[in-house]
């Protein structure tokens, strides 16, 4: 019985990097701040999927994270 639990830890309990699209057009989904369309302001939204509950978490690569914070305002007494 050891032989068969060392068997199934060697499957990934998430199973990460899975793309995720809008159906109708197979583009990739992305998260932006607002309503900035830009590519400079823009993280690609990616999921992982727990093999044993199912559960599917959304993620983007930490370093899309800046991309996504406010602006600084540049206004006099902002």
């Amino acid at each position: 019985m050891a032989d068969n639990d060392q068997e199934y830890e060697a499957y990934p309990r998430e199973i990460a990097g899975l793309s995720v699209y809008e159906e109708s057009s197979r583009a990739d989904v992305v998260l932006s701040n607002g309503m900035a369309w830009t590519g400079k302001r823009q993280a690609k939204l990616k999921a992982a999927v727990d093999v044993e509950t199912g559960e599917v978490r959304f993620y983007i690569d930490p370093a899309d994270v800046k991309k996504l914070l406010p602006k600084k305002h540049t206004e006099p007494g902002s």
